[in-house]
């Protein structure tokens, strides 16, 4: 029984200089597949203005995207938060910098939502890269104007359900690679499970995602897999130091024409080294988190606990677009509220708090939690 396997791995960013190792181990495991998909998490660099947008802004070097090809990366998804941080200047410079790869997820609003199909040993394989709605995410098909002419496909807009039904009548397993979540935690929103089991209703195969930064659990609907988050697979950033930055898993998704298996290693990097990491903690520490993930009890407590916890930091951000008071509503001066409103009051932070939806759900169920809301 012929089989054709596809490797996903999760987000890479090399800013400053190229991984130049690769160990024998994840040699093999690219080797073995006729797919390796990575996610590309931010444009190539180039010498225009960032964009005016909330938080930070991230480029990388094109060896990157050299070093990607020749390790056999050869589908790249580009629906993220940071592909539009330096304009379409930077998405038009990074989708040229692949040159033998397939790019997935960005363009002009047909490339952004255009399925990649690709049909190998007579089985066809579909892939549709979606995110969360940031800055330089495609909403409008109706806007024209030079500035928002290039962007990401966004996961909820109206079209994303219709796109997954008609492209799963022209191949035999269609697999959705969204990009959405809330950053360090290693449990998804119950919002995400919902929506990633939706695509799964209307026909896809499995779906993997990225952006939390960390390692989430999966689960099976329906039979098919659901990866919440694959962690970095590479990324180094000098202020993140922790270990759980530092690793992520390859899933590798095999077919044949009568069924879809899988599994999945994981990996870390450091400095400029990649690797196969088989420590017996991480499947304790994976087991951990899917034990959490199938209680329901717990699973609910922990996500309410998160988002309560969160509200002090999106408290900041609305200070920092000049949309809080000085005092507290008991009259008491209050250093922290003081301090944001002289920073420089920009509604942006504000806007992508409540545009983006990861955001919201974690404000709403916040705000509801706190204020005992219905």
């Amino acid at each position: 029984m012929k089989q054709v396997q596809v490797n996903i791995f999760g987000d890479f960013v090399a800013k400053d200089f190229s991984p130049s190792d690769v160990t024998k181990e994840l040699q093999a495991i690219l080797g073995a597949a006729s797919i390796n998909v990575v996610n590309f998490e931010a444009p190539i660099h180039t010498e225009v203005a960032h964009a005016h947008k909330s938080g930070p802004s991230l480029s990388q070097e094109k060896k990157g995207a050299e070093w990607l090809e020749r390790q056999g990366f050869n589908l790249i998804t580009l629906a993220n938060n940071h592909m539009m941080d330096y304009g379409s200047r930077g998405l038009i410079e990074t989708l040229q910098s692949f040159r033998n790869s397939t790019k997935l997820g960005a363009g002009k609003w047909e490339e952004a939502y255009k399925p990649a199909i690709v049909e190998i040993e007579g089985i066809k394989i579909g892939f549709l890269a979606l995110t969360h709605c940031e800055f330089g995410t495609l909403t409008d098909r109706y806007d024209n104007r030079e500035s928002v002419q290039y962007g990401t496909a966004w996961i909820n807009h109206p079209c994303v359900d219709s796109i997954i039904v008609e492209t799963k009548k022209v191949v035999d397993y269609l697999i959705i690679l969204p990009h959405a979540g809330l950053e360090g935690i290693e449990q998804p929103l119950p919002e995400w499970r919902e929506r990633y089991k939706s695509f799964i209703d209307l026909g896809a195969d499995a779906v993997i995602a990225s952006h939390p930064h960390i390692i989430q659990g999966y689960e099976e609907y329906k039979s098919r897999p659901i990866f919440y988050s694959l962690g970095n697979f590479y990324f180094p950033w000098t202020i993140m130091k922790e270990e759980a930055w530092q690793r992520s898993i390859c899933v590798s998704l095999r077919f044949s024409k009568e069924k879809l298996t899988y599994d999945y290693n994981f990996l870390s990097f450091k400095e400029t080294l990649i690797k196969v990491d088989s420590f017996p903690f991480l499947q304790d520490y994976m087991n951990r988190i899917l034990n959490l993930l199938n209680d329901d009890n717990e699973y609910i407590r922990f996500i309410n606990g998160v988002c309560i916890k969160s509200l002090s930091s999106y408290d900041l951000v609305f200070y920092r677009s000049g949309m809080a008071p000085w005092f507290s509503t008991k009259g008491v001066f209050n250093i922290k509220k003081i301090a944001g409103r002289l920073l420089k009051g920009d509604f942006i932070h504000a806007l992508n708090s409540i545009r983006c939806e990861t955001h919201r759900y974690t404000l709403l169920r916040g705000w509801k939690l706190k204020h005992n809301i219905q």
